[in-house]
Protein backbone atom coordinates (compact mmCIF):
# COMPACT_ATOMS: atom_id res chain seq x y z
CA UNK A 1 0.00 0.00 0.00
CA UNK A 2 1.13 3.39 -1.52
CA UNK A 3 -1.86 5.50 0.32
CA UNK A 4 -4.02 3.97 2.99
CA UNK A 5 -0.71 3.12 5.38
CA UNK A 6 -1.41 2.38 8.88
CA UNK A 7 -0.02 5.63 11.11
CA UNK A 8 2.23 4.48 13.53
CA UNK A 9 2.29 5.48 17.23
CA UNK A 10 4.80 8.56 17.17
CA UNK A 11 2.30 9.87 13.66
CA UNK A 12 -0.42 9.87 15.85
CA UNK A 13 1.04 11.48 18.32
CA UNK A 14 2.61 14.48 16.60
CA UNK A 15 -1.31 14.90 15.14
CA UNK A 16 -2.67 15.79 18.06
CA UNK A 17 -4.12 19.08 18.62
CA UNK A 18 -1.14 19.84 21.41
CA UNK A 19 1.84 18.86 20.01
CA UNK A 20 4.36 21.04 19.74
CA UNK A 21 8.35 20.85 20.04
CA UNK A 22 10.08 21.76 23.17
CA UNK A 23 13.47 23.42 23.25
CA UNK A 24 15.71 20.74 22.11
CA UNK A 25 13.36 20.25 19.02
CA UNK A 26 11.81 16.95 20.72
CA UNK A 27 8.47 15.53 20.81
CA UNK A 28 6.53 17.26 23.38
CA UNK A 29 3.22 18.50 24.46
CA UNK A 30 1.29 21.92 25.11
CA UNK A 31 -0.80 21.35 28.00
CA UNK A 32 -4.08 23.33 29.05
CA UNK A 33 -3.74 26.93 29.95
CA UNK A 34 -4.07 26.25 34.22
CA UNK A 35 -1.57 23.27 33.77
CA UNK A 36 1.33 25.15 32.05
CA UNK A 37 0.92 28.19 34.53
CA UNK A 38 0.85 25.49 37.51
CA UNK A 39 3.91 23.90 36.21
CA UNK A 40 5.60 26.98 35.53
CA UNK A 41 4.87 28.32 38.85
CA UNK A 42 5.86 25.03 41.09
CA UNK A 43 8.80 24.90 38.90
CA UNK A 44 10.16 28.49 39.09
CA UNK A 45 12.35 30.81 41.04
CA UNK A 46 11.67 34.62 39.39
CA UNK A 47 14.29 35.82 37.16
CA UNK A 48 16.84 33.05 37.72
CA UNK A 49 18.22 32.13 34.08
CA UNK A 50 17.46 28.43 32.60
CA UNK A 51 19.70 26.30 30.38
CA UNK A 52 17.65 27.08 27.83
CA UNK A 53 16.32 31.14 28.36
CA UNK A 54 17.02 33.51 30.60
CA UNK A 55 15.46 34.75 33.44
CA UNK A 56 13.84 37.51 32.20
CA UNK A 57 12.35 35.44 28.99
CA UNK A 58 11.05 32.84 31.33
CA UNK A 59 9.64 36.19 33.50
CA UNK A 60 7.95 37.44 29.90
CA UNK A 61 6.58 33.44 29.52
CA UNK A 62 5.38 33.31 32.77
CA UNK A 63 3.65 36.60 32.68
CA UNK A 64 2.04 35.94 29.25
CA UNK A 65 0.47 32.21 30.48
CA UNK A 66 -0.82 34.45 33.54
CA UNK A 67 -2.43 36.50 31.46
CA UNK A 68 -4.14 33.82 29.42
CA UNK A 69 -5.73 32.06 31.89
CA UNK A 70 -7.28 35.22 33.26
CA UNK A 71 -9.51 34.90 30.33
CA UNK A 72 -10.79 31.82 31.21
CA UNK A 73 -10.38 31.81 35.12
CA UNK A 74 -9.23 35.10 37.05
CA UNK A 75 -10.04 32.87 40.46
CA UNK A 76 -7.36 30.61 39.63
CA UNK A 77 -4.59 32.97 39.19
CA UNK A 78 -5.54 33.95 43.31
CA UNK A 79 -5.95 30.13 44.00
CA UNK A 80 -2.53 29.01 42.67
CA UNK A 81 -0.54 32.37 44.55
CA UNK A 82 -1.83 30.75 47.81
CA UNK A 83 -0.88 28.00 46.56
CA UNK A 84 2.67 28.61 45.75
CA UNK A 85 2.79 30.03 48.91
CA UNK A 86 1.17 27.51 51.74
CA UNK A 87 1.98 24.52 50.31
CA UNK A 88 5.00 24.99 48.07
CA UNK A 89 6.72 27.60 50.50
CA UNK A 90 7.59 29.57 47.27
CA UNK A 91 7.50 33.51 47.62
CA UNK A 92 9.01 35.65 44.52
CA UNK A 93 6.42 33.82 42.36
CA UNK A 94 3.16 34.19 44.19
CA UNK A 95 4.25 38.36 44.47
CA UNK A 96 4.19 37.71 39.95
CA UNK A 97 0.77 36.19 40.51
CA UNK A 98 -0.24 38.44 42.60
CA UNK A 99 0.66 41.73 41.43
CA UNK A 100 -0.13 40.45 37.28
CA UNK A 101 -3.60 39.53 38.37
CA UNK A 102 -4.15 43.59 39.91
CA UNK A 103 -2.47 45.05 37.18
CA UNK A 104 -4.34 43.34 34.10
CA UNK A 105 -6.18 40.06 35.28
CA UNK A 106 -8.04 41.05 38.12
CA UNK A 107 -10.82 43.14 35.99
CA UNK A 108 -12.62 40.45 36.23
CA UNK A 109 -13.88 41.81 39.96
CA UNK A 110 -13.40 37.91 41.68
CA UNK A 111 -14.95 37.77 44.88
CA UNK A 112 -12.73 37.82 47.38
CA UNK A 113 -9.63 39.10 45.65
CA UNK A 114 -8.15 40.88 48.55
CA UNK A 115 -8.79 38.57 51.07
CA UNK A 116 -6.59 36.16 48.77
CA UNK A 117 -3.84 38.85 48.57
CA UNK A 118 -4.12 38.84 52.11
CA UNK A 119 -3.45 35.16 53.27
CA UNK A 120 -1.12 34.75 50.29
CA UNK A 121 1.57 37.59 52.23
CA UNK A 122 2.70 35.77 55.36
CA UNK A 123 5.67 37.74 55.30
CA UNK A 124 5.85 41.70 56.38
CA UNK A 125 8.11 42.10 53.11
CA UNK A 126 5.98 40.73 50.98
CA UNK A 127 3.93 43.86 51.53
CA UNK A 128 6.60 46.33 49.85
CA UNK A 129 7.79 43.46 47.53
CA UNK A 130 4.31 43.53 45.93
CA UNK A 131 3.86 47.14 45.90
CA UNK A 132 7.34 47.30 43.97
CA UNK A 133 6.21 44.76 41.76
CA UNK A 134 3.24 46.76 41.19
CA UNK A 135 4.75 49.83 40.84
CA UNK A 136 7.85 49.06 38.25
CA UNK A 137 5.38 46.75 36.10
CA UNK A 138 2.22 48.82 35.43
CA UNK A 139 2.49 52.75 34.59
CA UNK A 140 -1.09 52.95 35.26
CA UNK A 141 -0.38 52.77 39.17
CA UNK A 142 2.33 54.44 39.13
CA UNK A 143 1.82 56.80 42.85
CA UNK A 144 -0.85 54.76 43.71
CA UNK A 145 -2.23 51.41 44.23
CA UNK A 146 -5.29 49.12 42.75
CA UNK A 147 -7.44 48.97 45.61
CA UNK A 148 -7.98 45.31 45.66
CA UNK A 149 -4.04 45.23 46.72
CA UNK A 150 -5.02 48.35 48.85
CA UNK A 151 -7.19 46.30 50.74
CA UNK A 152 -5.56 43.06 51.08
CA UNK A 153 -2.49 45.18 52.19
CA UNK A 154 -4.46 46.56 54.59
CA UNK A 155 -5.80 43.13 55.90
CA UNK A 156 -2.06 41.58 55.71
CA UNK A 157 -1.20 44.31 58.53
CA UNK A 158 -2.90 43.21 61.10
CA UNK A 159 -1.51 39.46 60.95
CA UNK A 160 1.77 40.52 62.28
CA UNK A 161 2.94 42.18 65.52
CA UNK A 162 5.66 44.66 66.54
CA UNK A 163 8.71 42.39 66.55
CA UNK A 164 7.54 41.13 63.11
CA UNK A 165 7.43 44.21 61.29
CA UNK A 166 10.55 45.62 63.09
CA UNK A 167 12.13 42.65 61.62
CA UNK A 168 11.34 43.21 58.46
CA UNK A 169 11.23 47.26 58.66
CA UNK A 170 14.28 47.73 56.07
CA UNK A 171 15.36 49.98 53.66
CA UNK A 172 14.07 49.90 49.92
CA UNK A 173 12.42 52.04 47.50
CA UNK A 174 9.12 50.76 49.35
CA UNK A 175 9.48 50.93 53.27
CA UNK A 176 6.69 49.04 55.51
CA UNK A 177 5.93 52.85 56.51
CA UNK A 178 5.23 53.39 52.54
CA UNK A 179 3.16 50.70 52.54
CA UNK A 180 1.08 51.87 56.07
CA UNK A 181 0.99 55.19 54.32
CA UNK A 182 -0.77 53.75 51.29
CA UNK A 183 -2.87 51.34 52.81
CA UNK A 184 -4.16 52.64 56.15
CA UNK A 185 -4.36 49.70 57.85
CA UNK A 186 -6.79 50.04 61.19
CA UNK A 187 -5.39 48.69 64.87
CA UNK A 188 -7.87 46.39 66.40
CA UNK A 189 -5.82 46.87 70.14
CA UNK A 190 -4.06 49.30 71.47
CA UNK A 191 -0.59 47.47 71.43
CA UNK A 192 -1.47 47.54 67.74
CA UNK A 193 -2.18 51.25 67.70
CA UNK A 194 1.30 51.95 69.34
CA UNK A 195 3.04 49.44 67.27
CA UNK A 196 1.15 51.40 64.06
CA UNK A 197 2.03 54.93 65.39
CA UNK A 198 5.68 54.10 66.14
CA UNK A 199 6.31 52.60 62.87
CA UNK A 200 4.89 55.80 60.96
CA UNK A 201 7.20 58.12 63.38
CA UNK A 202 10.42 56.49 63.01
CA UNK A 203 10.71 54.87 66.71
CA UNK A 204 9.66 50.99 65.90
CA UNK A 205 12.07 49.86 67.89
CA UNK A 206 14.77 47.46 66.24
CA UNK A 207 13.97 43.71 66.29
CA UNK A 208 16.50 41.31 67.80
CA UNK A 209 17.48 39.56 65.23
CA UNK A 210 20.80 38.08 64.58
CA UNK A 211 21.01 40.29 61.02
CA UNK A 212 20.84 43.15 63.71
CA UNK A 213 22.87 41.48 66.16
CA UNK A 214 25.93 41.08 63.71
CA UNK A 215 25.66 44.37 61.86
CA UNK A 216 25.50 46.45 65.32
CA UNK A 217 28.01 44.43 66.88
CA UNK A 218 30.16 42.66 63.97
CA UNK A 219 30.86 39.49 62.68
CA UNK A 220 32.80 37.96 66.30
CA UNK A 221 32.74 34.87 67.70
CA UNK A 222 31.45 36.57 70.67
CA UNK A 223 28.33 38.01 68.95
CA UNK A 224 27.38 34.91 67.06
CA UNK A 225 27.87 32.64 69.87
CA UNK A 226 25.37 35.30 71.77
CA UNK A 227 22.42 35.21 68.78
CA UNK A 228 22.55 31.75 67.62
CA UNK A 229 19.86 30.84 70.13
CA UNK A 230 17.52 33.17 68.20
CA UNK A 231 18.16 32.29 65.14
CA UNK A 232 15.88 30.38 62.43
CA UNK A 233 16.35 26.85 61.34
CA UNK A 234 16.96 28.43 57.91
CA UNK A 235 19.54 31.36 58.94
CA UNK A 236 21.19 28.23 60.67
CA UNK A 237 21.39 25.89 57.63
CA UNK A 238 22.82 29.19 55.75
CA UNK A 239 25.37 30.48 58.17
CA UNK A 240 27.32 27.08 59.23
CA UNK A 241 30.57 28.30 57.48
CA UNK A 242 30.36 31.66 59.23
CA UNK A 243 30.09 29.46 62.40
CA UNK A 244 32.67 27.41 61.33
CA UNK A 245 34.91 30.42 60.23
CA UNK A 246 34.76 31.99 63.97
CA UNK A 247 35.21 28.85 65.92
CA UNK A 248 31.88 28.81 67.51
CA UNK A 249 30.73 25.71 69.56
CA UNK A 250 28.87 23.50 66.97
CA UNK A 251 27.13 21.38 69.46
CA UNK A 252 24.45 23.51 70.17
CA UNK A 253 24.06 24.33 66.46
CA UNK A 254 24.09 20.54 65.39
CA UNK A 255 21.86 19.61 67.93
CA UNK A 256 19.05 21.81 66.58
CA UNK A 257 19.68 21.06 62.73
CA UNK A 258 19.52 16.71 63.50
CA UNK A 259 16.52 17.00 65.96
CA UNK A 260 13.83 15.84 64.06
CA UNK A 261 11.38 17.87 65.38
CA UNK A 262 12.95 20.96 64.32
CA UNK A 263 13.11 19.51 60.56
CA UNK A 264 9.71 18.64 60.25
CA UNK A 265 8.96 22.28 61.84
CA UNK A 266 11.27 23.81 59.46
CA UNK A 267 9.26 22.54 56.05
CA UNK A 268 12.90 22.95 54.09
CA UNK A 269 12.52 22.28 50.50
CA UNK A 270 15.04 18.67 50.47
CA UNK A 271 17.63 20.43 48.31
CA UNK A 272 18.36 23.17 51.48
CA UNK A 273 20.23 20.31 53.62
CA UNK A 274 21.96 19.70 50.14
CA UNK A 275 22.78 22.63 49.51
CA UNK A 276 24.11 23.55 52.85
CA UNK A 277 26.28 20.44 52.83
CA UNK A 278 27.99 21.24 49.69
CA UNK A 279 28.78 24.53 50.88
CA UNK A 280 31.32 23.12 53.78
CA UNK A 281 31.97 19.48 52.62
CA UNK A 282 35.66 19.88 51.23
CA UNK A 283 36.59 21.78 54.81
CA UNK A 284 38.83 19.69 56.96
CA UNK A 285 36.57 20.82 60.52
CA UNK A 286 33.29 19.93 58.90
CA UNK A 287 32.98 16.33 59.51
CA UNK A 288 30.38 16.26 62.15
CA UNK A 289 28.45 19.28 60.55
CA UNK A 290 28.51 17.28 57.80
CA UNK A 291 26.88 14.23 59.65
CA UNK A 292 24.33 16.03 61.64
CA UNK A 293 23.11 17.52 57.80
CA UNK A 294 22.98 13.98 56.34
CA UNK A 295 20.80 12.98 59.49
CA UNK A 296 18.42 16.07 59.05
CA UNK A 297 17.97 14.72 55.34
CA UNK A 298 17.27 11.28 56.46
CA UNK A 299 14.79 12.72 58.82
CA UNK A 300 13.10 15.13 56.27
CA UNK A 301 11.97 11.78 54.37
CA UNK A 302 9.51 11.30 56.69
CA UNK A 303 7.40 13.66 54.51
CA UNK A 304 7.48 11.21 52.10
CA UNK A 305 4.27 9.03 51.99
CA UNK A 306 4.49 5.18 51.12
CA UNK A 307 4.87 3.71 47.80
CA UNK A 308 3.17 0.34 47.83
CA UNK A 309 4.27 -2.88 45.06
CA UNK A 310 6.69 -1.75 42.34
CA UNK A 311 8.08 1.85 41.39
CA UNK A 312 9.70 2.91 38.42
CA UNK A 313 11.78 6.37 38.80
CA UNK A 314 13.96 7.81 36.31
CA UNK A 315 15.91 10.84 37.18
CA UNK A 316 16.99 13.20 34.27
CA UNK A 317 21.25 13.83 34.91
CA UNK A 318 21.61 15.32 30.42
CA UNK A 319 23.56 18.47 30.28
CA UNK A 320 20.39 20.51 30.26
CA UNK A 321 19.75 19.73 34.37
CA UNK A 322 23.62 20.68 35.19
CA UNK A 323 22.44 24.45 35.49
CA UNK A 324 22.70 25.71 38.93
CA UNK A 325 18.73 26.24 40.32
CA UNK A 326 20.14 30.02 40.82
CA UNK A 327 22.71 32.45 40.18
CA UNK A 328 23.73 32.23 44.08
CA UNK A 329 23.61 28.31 44.05
CA UNK A 330 25.63 25.48 43.33
CA UNK A 331 22.88 23.31 43.45
CA UNK A 332 22.03 21.76 40.18
CA UNK A 333 18.95 20.16 38.95
CA UNK A 334 19.91 16.91 37.99
CA UNK A 335 20.76 17.09 42.16
CA UNK A 336 17.21 17.86 42.87
CA UNK A 337 15.91 15.26 40.76
CA UNK A 338 18.56 12.73 42.16
CA UNK A 339 17.49 13.33 45.70
CA UNK A 340 14.01 12.74 45.08
CA UNK A 341 14.35 9.79 43.31
CA UNK A 342 16.69 8.35 46.10
CA UNK A 343 13.66 9.92 48.52
CA UNK A 344 11.07 7.78 46.75
CA UNK A 345 13.55 4.69 46.76
CA UNK A 346 13.84 4.52 50.43
CA UNK A 347 9.79 4.93 50.82
CA UNK A 348 8.60 2.34 48.48
CA UNK A 349 8.53 -1.25 48.77
CA UNK A 350 10.11 -2.33 45.66
CA UNK A 351 12.31 0.34 43.66
CA UNK A 352 13.46 0.35 40.10
CA UNK A 353 15.77 3.47 40.40
CA UNK A 354 17.59 4.68 37.76
CA UNK A 355 18.94 7.80 35.09
CA UNK A 356 19.33 8.75 31.63
CA UNK A 357 21.19 11.29 29.34
CA UNK A 358 21.64 9.57 26.15
CA UNK A 359 21.88 6.46 27.96
CA UNK A 360 19.68 4.39 30.38
CA UNK A 361 21.53 2.67 33.47
CA UNK A 362 19.60 1.36 36.15
CA UNK A 363 21.30 2.46 39.46
CA UNK A 364 21.73 0.10 42.27
CA UNK A 365 20.84 1.88 46.29
CA UNK A 366 20.67 0.22 49.59
CA UNK A 367 18.23 1.35 52.37
CA UNK A 368 21.03 1.16 54.65
CA UNK A 369 22.92 4.55 52.53
CA UNK A 370 21.79 8.26 53.35
CA UNK A 371 19.73 9.71 51.20
CA UNK A 372 22.75 11.97 50.43
CA UNK A 373 25.20 8.60 49.55
CA UNK A 374 21.78 7.49 47.43
CA UNK A 375 22.02 11.21 45.73
CA UNK A 376 25.29 11.17 44.62
CA UNK A 377 25.45 7.27 43.61
CA UNK A 378 22.93 8.69 40.92
CA UNK A 379 24.17 11.49 39.94
CA UNK A 380 27.72 10.39 39.39
CA UNK A 381 26.42 7.55 37.29
CA UNK A 382 27.95 8.70 33.61
CA UNK A 383 24.89 8.37 30.86
CA UNK A 384 26.20 11.14 28.96
CA UNK A 385 24.51 15.07 27.99
CA UNK A 386 21.58 14.24 26.08
CA UNK A 387 18.24 13.61 27.22
CA UNK A 388 16.63 10.22 25.91
CA UNK A 389 14.27 10.03 28.54
CA UNK A 390 12.50 7.02 25.97
CA UNK A 391 15.07 4.59 27.11
CA UNK A 392 14.31 4.17 30.49
CA UNK A 393 10.74 3.18 29.30
CA UNK A 394 12.47 0.89 26.42
CA UNK A 395 14.68 -0.99 29.49
CA UNK A 396 10.86 -1.86 31.09
CA UNK A 397 9.90 -3.20 28.07
CA UNK A 398 12.53 -5.15 26.97
CA UNK A 399 13.35 -6.79 30.15
CA UNK A 400 9.11 -7.40 30.54
CA UNK A 401 9.66 -5.24 33.75
CA UNK A 402 5.92 -5.17 35.05
CA UNK A 403 5.98 -1.86 37.36
CA UNK A 404 2.70 -0.39 39.21
CA UNK A 405 4.02 3.29 38.87
CA UNK A 406 6.14 5.44 36.31
CA UNK A 407 7.78 8.00 37.68
CA UNK A 408 10.10 11.08 35.93
CA UNK A 409 11.95 13.78 37.43
CA UNK A 410 13.21 16.31 34.25
CA UNK A 411 13.37 19.43 32.99
CA UNK A 412 11.01 17.90 29.80
CA UNK A 413 13.41 18.85 27.04
CA UNK A 414 13.47 15.34 25.73
CA UNK A 415 14.02 14.24 22.42
CA UNK A 416 15.62 11.40 20.43
CA UNK A 417 19.57 12.11 20.14
CA UNK A 418 19.87 8.88 17.23
CA UNK A 419 16.94 10.84 15.23
CA UNK A 420 14.52 8.53 14.93
CA UNK A 421 11.73 10.24 16.24
CA UNK A 422 11.07 8.23 19.74
CA UNK A 423 9.66 10.03 22.32
CA UNK A 424 8.54 9.14 25.73
CA UNK A 425 5.00 9.26 25.18
CA UNK A 426 5.34 6.62 22.47
CA UNK A 427 7.13 4.23 24.77
CA UNK A 428 4.72 4.80 27.26
CA UNK A 429 1.68 3.65 25.06
CA UNK A 430 3.54 0.66 24.14
CA UNK A 431 4.43 -0.33 27.49
CA UNK A 432 0.56 -0.20 28.20
CA UNK A 433 -0.21 -2.63 25.16
CA UNK A 434 2.27 -5.13 25.80
CA UNK A 435 3.27 -4.91 29.32
CA UNK A 436 0.72 -3.27 32.06
CA UNK A 437 -2.49 -1.34 31.03
CA UNK A 438 -2.67 -0.01 33.89
CA UNK A 439 0.49 1.68 35.10
CA UNK A 440 0.04 5.21 36.40
CA UNK A 441 2.13 7.84 35.07
CA UNK A 442 3.82 10.87 37.48
CA UNK A 443 5.41 13.42 35.29
CA UNK A 444 7.82 16.14 37.55
CA UNK A 445 8.60 19.22 35.41
CA UNK A 446 11.56 20.72 37.58
CA UNK A 447 12.01 23.46 35.69
CA UNK A 448 9.79 26.51 33.83
CA UNK A 449 9.37 25.93 29.85
CA UNK A 450 5.83 24.89 29.80
CA UNK A 451 5.60 21.48 28.06
CA UNK A 452 5.16 18.24 29.20
CA UNK A 453 6.64 14.46 27.67
CA UNK A 454 3.10 13.32 28.24
CA UNK A 455 -0.50 14.45 27.66
CA UNK A 456 -2.26 15.00 30.22
CA UNK A 457 -5.38 13.74 29.18
CA UNK A 458 -3.38 10.14 28.62
CA UNK A 459 -4.94 7.54 31.01
CA UNK A 460 -3.49 7.53 34.75
CA UNK A 461 -1.07 10.34 34.41
CA UNK A 462 -0.55 13.00 36.72
CA UNK A 463 1.23 16.03 35.85
CA UNK A 464 3.24 18.17 38.80
CA UNK A 465 6.23 20.13 39.35
CA UNK A 466 8.14 21.73 42.23
CA UNK A 467 11.22 21.33 44.45
CA UNK A 468 8.75 20.80 47.58
CA UNK A 469 8.50 17.24 48.98
CA UNK A 470 4.89 18.11 49.04
CA UNK A 471 4.48 17.11 45.59
CA UNK A 472 5.58 13.31 46.73
CA UNK A 473 2.18 13.67 48.25
CA UNK A 474 0.41 13.08 45.37
CA UNK A 475 1.43 9.76 44.56
CA UNK A 476 -0.83 7.82 46.55
CA UNK A 477 -3.45 10.73 46.59
CA UNK A 478 -3.74 10.25 42.96
CA UNK A 479 -3.79 6.55 43.15
CA UNK A 480 -6.57 6.54 45.68
CA UNK A 481 -8.81 9.48 44.55
CA UNK A 482 -7.46 10.53 41.00
CA UNK A 483 -6.67 13.61 43.00
CA UNK A 484 -3.13 15.77 41.51
CA UNK A 485 -1.98 19.22 41.86
CA UNK A 486 -4.05 21.00 39.62
CA UNK A 487 -7.21 19.66 41.06
CA UNK A 488 -5.98 20.92 44.65
CA UNK A 489 -5.28 23.66 43.64
CA UNK A 490 -8.72 24.48 41.96
CA UNK A 491 -10.36 23.30 45.72
CA UNK A 492 -8.73 26.04 47.46
CA UNK A 493 -11.58 28.68 48.98
CA UNK A 494 -11.32 31.22 51.38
Amino acid sequence: MKFNTKKSESDRLMARPDFCQNEEGGIAFRPDMKTELMLRTVSSLISEDGFYKKGTALNSDLRDTIHAVAKEDPEFILKLALYARSQMNLRSVPIVLMGEFAISAGKGNVENASRYIAETIQRPDEITELIAYVRAQSRQYKGKMPMMIKKGIRQAFGKFDAYQLAKYNRPGEITLRDAMFMTHPKPTTDIQAKTYADLAAGTLASADTWEHAISTQGSTKEAWAQIIPKMGYMALLRNLRNFLDKGIDMQPVLNRIANPAAVMKSKQFPFRFWSAYKEIQDRSDSGNVLDALSDAADVSVQNVPKFPGVTFVTCDVSGSMTSPISNKSTVQMAEIGCMFGAMVHAMADNAIISVFGDEHQVVSLSRRDSLFTNTVKLRKTPVGCSTNAHLAIEYLIKNKKKVDRIIIFSDMQCYDSRGWDRSFAENIRKYRREINPDVYIYSFDLATYGTTQIPKDEPRTCLAGGFSDHALQFIPLFESSKEDMLSEIERMSL
